[in-house]
């Protein structure tokens, strides 16, 4: 048997009489067991004239099974086999109550079995799922009429992954829709016929990277029988002439001929774009969307062919695409909930070894804004976690099979990982604790109710009719702690905290500063629940008599802020004077924060904590230290502080009384790096 063969996936099996995991080959007529060089899993191979020489043949659900595409080259050799004389198989699905024991056999007949791997028949209509436990005799085997079979729950647990819907978790609703949509129209055409309606011929995914579209798409591929082809978007576009619109009319007329089909086009955005948006270099994309308009009027009724395709920007894509009769349904597939990211998990870590102390829920919980992919790599660092922690030199452990990931090892990989919808809003400023912040006692009790009541108790807030709190503005002179209550607020890690500078985002001009403010309440919105922090706010709430552009975009946008957003605005001005009037309507941000200059009190809080920050002994008394201060901020007086510091670490001495007089002329005078406050409200 010639050992390389080029995969062509086509249906041609159907009219071959050979069973659900065969291969055909070219090259005689004989039949045996071949299977890829270097795999377990065997396939029912007979060997067919009317192939070209060195071609294969490979059932769709087969090749998508086994990860095989059109084109690749694969070894494949030839193996013993033997006809099963029993076999113990384990259902991974419940089994439909009218399927009896000879329908069982008589789906299995012909098929190529190894213990271990997982068989998907059709019983009774339905798709049912089995792992073969046992087999007698060992080794590769063909199951016969005659062959005993034999059913058990005990299912041992596998290393592989999932397949199919299986390996989709947190989306069940979206699968439901996707089922009904495309695999009714492909299984049941009856059903529509009596009705007298026209089944669906297109099917739009859309939401944001990483939610599992294209993997819906792939599961849809590994549970239905039908003829299923994948395309990217950008993969169609051709550089000559008329390519890309002949690569379109290939792929529609190869469904078509072998119907009942599945086109998916992943990145729908890239090849059919809203026209009205292009320019004259644009002319490759007008053709392709016309062609494709043309493609999907032309399907007949009934042509058991659906097409699905995906994107993220769905208001990019135009909108003759989106009318009934086209892309007759459109299904988002959102960002998950806390129950969802816990099914995505437990998706993941199927093949994980888990220590006893492993709470999904909780890590569900605290991955607040991962989407699917994020909860991927979530796992997977957890993974090098344990690894690292296991063999910490590098050196492979010698009970490996006895380590498991724990939930440190969870803990470790959450905080080396950021939600990707959220990774062009980064903050930039450190978490802290409410402990780390000297004084203001009354700010930090109102933004802990504040948040709380937004994110802990928003729920019986509405049951009660009650509006959750949205917003909140702190105001206060320069160095009083505005940006560290922000920082208090990210260190509760009830939500996840974005922050944005209202200068940077005045400096990209006004129409990209629109584009991006928009683009930073979206990015919320998918990750809530969510702080969204903006500093320096009298940059961007000017008053719109003067420039009107940024203060309406951003008040539309909070506006269109429901509870259900779980987003909360947290605004920062050393310059309330220079804001818009609206801020202070009371109808936006439901609490207005006033920072003054700390007293003596909190004056010496601040110092305490600033020299505890410091690994210096010192000799020194804050409250006499705090007497000398006043009128300085709580940023100059740690500025302050490392000042006398430096000094003390050049003389080689503790830190004392005379270091703090020897240097605070410099916070006293106007000229220095950080001069004392200036309160700008009285």
């Amino acid at each position: 048997m010639p050992q390389l063969r080029v995969i062509s996936i086509r249906p041609d099996l159907k009219g071959m009489l050979l069973g659900p995991g065969s291969i055909a080959l070219s090259g005689g007529r004989k039949k045996g067991l071949a299977r890829l060089v270097g795999g377990s899993l065997p396939f029912f191979a007979c060997f067919d004239e009317g192939l070209e020489p060195d071609q294969v043949i490979a059932g769709a659900a087969l090749a998508s099974q086994l990860g095989l595409e059109a084109g690749r080259r694969i070894a494949l050799e030839a193996v013993p086999w033997a006809w099963a004389a029993s076999l113990t198989l384990a259902p991974l699905s419940p089994l439909p109550q009218s399927v009896s024991p000879q329908d069982l056999t008589n789906a299995l007949t012909d098929t190529a079995l190894a213990v271990g791997e997982t068989i998907t028949l059709q019983l009774a209509r339905e798709t049912a799922r089995f792992r073969l436990l046992s087999a007698s005799p060992a080794g590769f085997l063909l199951v016969s009429p005659s062959s005993q079979i034999c059913l058990t729950r005990a299912v041992p647990p596998v290393s592989g992954k999932l397949q199919g819907y299986a390996s989709v978790g947190g989306l069940s609703d979206q699968l439901r829709l996707v089922r009904e949509l495309v695999e009714l129209p492909l299984v049941h055409p009856e059903a529509f016929a009596h009705f007298g309606v026209e089944p669906p011929k297109g099917v739009l995914l859309y939401g944001p990277p990483g939610t599992g579209k294209t993997l819906i798409a792939r599961a849809v591929a590994q549970e239905t029988d039908a003829w299923f082809a994948s395309i990217s978007g950008p993969e169609i576009i051709g550089k000559y002439y008329g390519e890309s619109e002949e690569r379109l009319r290939d792929l529609f007329t190869q469904a078509q001929q072998n119907a009942p089909a599945v086109v998916f086009i992943d990145e729908l955005d890239a090849i059919a774009p809203r026209r009205q948006d292009m320019g004259a270099e644009k002319q490759v994309e007008r053709r392709v969307v016309s062609q494709l308009l043309t493609l999907l009027d032309g399907l007949p009724a009934r042509s058991q062919v659906v097409v699905m395709a995906a994107t993220n920007l769905p208001d990019s894509i135009d909108p003759a695409l989106r009318r009934p009769g086209r892309f007759d349904r459109e299904i988002e597939i959102p960002m998950p909930t806390r129950q969802a990211r816990k099914e995505i998990l437990a998706v993941h870590c199927q093949p994980v070894p888990l220590a006893d102390d492993v709470d999904l829920d909780q890590v569900a919980a605290q991955a607040y804004g991962f989407v699917g992919a994020d909860l991927a790599a979530l796992v997977r660092e957890a993974a090098l976690a344990a690894w690292r922690r296991i063999a910490p030199d590098g050196t492979f452990p010698k009970n490996l099979e006895a380590e498991a990931v724990t939930m440190d090892d969870f803990k470790k990989a959450l905080a080396q990982l950021s939600p990707s919808v959220t990774r062009q809003l980064r903050t930039e400023i450190a978490p802290v604790s409410w402990d780390d912040i000297g004084g203001l006692a009354d700010a930090k009790a109102q933004l802990k109710d504040l948040t709380k009541q937004a994110f802990v108790l928003a729920p019986r807030l509405l049951d009660a009719g009650i509006r959750p709190p949205r917003g909140a503005l702190v105001s206060g002179p320069s160095g009083t702690g505005k940006t560290m209550l922000a920082q208090a607020v990210a260190g509760q890690r009830t939500a996840i905290f974005l922050s944005a500078s209202g200068p940077a985002l005045c400096a990209a001009g006004p129409a990209e500063a629109a584009r991006a403010l928009r683009e930073i309440f979206v990015s919320a919105r998918r990750a809530a629940p969510a702080v969204l922090f903006f500093d320096e706010a009298e940059a961007l709430l000017r008053p719109r008599g003067r420039d009107n552009g940024l203060t309406s975009v951003f008040y539309f946008e909070m506006d269109r802020l429901t509870p259900d957003d779980a987003v909360f605005i947290l605004a920062a001005t050393s310059r309330p004077d220079l804001l818009d009037s609206g801020v202070f309507s009371g109808c936006r941000f439901d609490r207005q924060i006033e920072l003054k200059l700390p007293d003596e009190t909190e004056r010496a809080q601040i110092l305490s904590l600033a020299l505890k920050g410091l690994r210096l002994p010192a000799l020194c008394d804050v409250g006499e230290l705090a007497k000398e201060s006043d009128s300085m901020s709580g940023a100059a007086l740690r500025r302050w502080t490392e000042s006398a510091a430096a000094l003390c670490l050049g003389e080689g001495c503790p830190l004392e009384a005379r270091h703090f007089t020897a240097t605070l002329p410099r916070f006293l005078s106007g000229n220095s790096p950080c001069p004392r406050a200036k309160t700008v409200i009285e």
